[in-house]
């Protein structure tokens, strides 16, 4: 026996109307229609009654009127007795549903962008990201092995990061009004040996080479 139990039936006392919570009655998959019984839980115990009209997803109008009051109680409606013409007819009706709503949700999920809501055969509703969102994410990616050279705004990438101030520090760290013999450090600095005190190489060679002489003639006056 085929049933339909989504959801939640609400009745007050002696009314034929029932209205349902998260249900879908109205919904041909599943093959809710006049003429079917219905059982609604009263305490412990179940109580029958019979379908007359299905007003839409959320309200039912049953054959007579229902003596107590439930809130958001459980329920079962007997869609279809097992192997006959309307248990065929109601399972081939959801299947082509079922196909309708999978070729709608697929479409959406492939053609739209951003985040897409998605309906269940059930009536919930899932949020999925679209086809289109998931590939923006992929291109957007940055390769590893380009070891941040792909980031296309660095300055901005480095403020992020919480960095500028550290940036800024380091170039900081000599001022460019400092200078080393009159000479500014605002870019490569070329030092010739008086720049720093020392002799140039060629004087060097000189003045080791004299000193050389001078040990060398100290010494034979000395054995002399």
């Amino acid at each position: 026996m085929s049933s339909y139990n989504f959801g939640t039936i609400s009745i007050a006392a002696n009314s034929d109307i029932a209205t349902g919570t998260n249900t879908k009655w109205k919904d041909n998959k599943f093959g809710v229609a006049p003429a079917q019984t219905i059982l609604i839980k009263v305490g412990n115990a179940f109580k029958l009654s019979a379908i007359k009209n299905v007003n839409s997803d959320t309200e039912l109008v049953l054959i007579d009127k229902f003596p107590d009051a439930v809130s958001n109680a459980t329920y079962f409606i007997q869609t279809s007795v097992p192997d006959t013409y309307s248990d065929a007819a109601r399972k081939v009706t959801a299947q082509l549903g079922y196909t309708d709503e999978l070729l709608l949700n697929l479409n959406k999920w492939m053609t739209e962008s951003g985040v897409v809501t998605i309906m269940t055969p059930e009536g919930k509703s899932i949020q999925l990201k679209s086809i289109n969102a998931l590939a923006s994410d992929i291109s957007n990616r940055l390769t590893k092995f380009q070891n941040g050279a792909d980031i296309p705004d660095k300055n901005t990438f480095v403020k992020n990061l919480g960095l500028v101030e550290t940036v800024n520090q380091a170039k900081n760290a000599v001022p460019s009004s400092r200078k080393i013999n009159g000479k500014a450090l605002t870019g490569d600095i070329s030092l010739s040996a008086g720049d720093v005190g020392a002799y140039p190489k060629s004087e060097g060679s000189e003045f080791i080479q004299a000193k050389h002489i001078n040990l060398e003639t100290s010494l034979i006056l000395q054995r002399g």
